[in-house]
C-alpha cells in the first residue's frame, strides 16, 4: 500500500501549514506557518468526513466513530512531546498547553490521543 493521493485542494490552510513531502512513502511532514501562544486555536476541524472504517489517515473521535481530515492535517506526524492537540469533541487543533508554537515547528500530535488502534503501529 503506498501514500495516499490527497483530492482537496492543497494547501488546505495556506496560512497556517507548510506540507514538506518526503522522496518516499510515508515521510511527509507539516510545518507552522505562523507563531501562536501555548494554549492558542490552531484551526477548527471543519473539512472532516465520518467513515466506517480504520485507515491510517483517520482519526478516531470517540471507540466507535472515525473521520477523515480531508485536509492538510492529515500530515502532522506523532510526538510524544506533541506541538498540537487534537480536540476531538470540539473539533478544534489547539497548541499544545505547554509551549508557544513558532515558525518553523513541525505540526505533530500524541496519536495514541485518538486512537484506540492504529492500522500501522509502532514497531519496537
Amino acid at each position: 500500500m503506498g501514500e495516499f493521493k490527497p483530492f482537496w485542494e492543497q494547501p488546505s490552510h495556506p496560512d497556517k501549514i507548510e506540507v514538506v513531502k518526503g522522496n518516499k512513502p510515508y515521510k511527509s511532514s507539516a510545518y507552522s506557518k505562523i507563531f501562536l501562544p501555548a494554549g492558542a486555536l490552531f484551526t477548527k476541524i471543519a473539512t472532516a468526513t465520518f467513515v466506517d472504517h480504520d485507515t491510517y489517515t483517520t482519526v478516531a473521535t470517540s471507540k466507535n466513530s472515525r473521520i477523515e481530515l480531508n485536509s492538510d492535517l492529515v500530515y502532522c506526524n506523532h510526538s510524544c512531546n506533541p506541538s498540537l492537540v487534537f480536540d476531538m469533541t470540539r473539533f478544534e487543533v489547539r497548541v499544545s498547553e505547554d509551549r508557544p508554537l513558532s515558525v518553523g515547528d513541525e505540526l505533530t500530535f500524541f496519536y495514541p490521543s485518538t486512537e484506540w488502534k492504529m492500522v500501522q503501529p509502532f514497531s519496537m
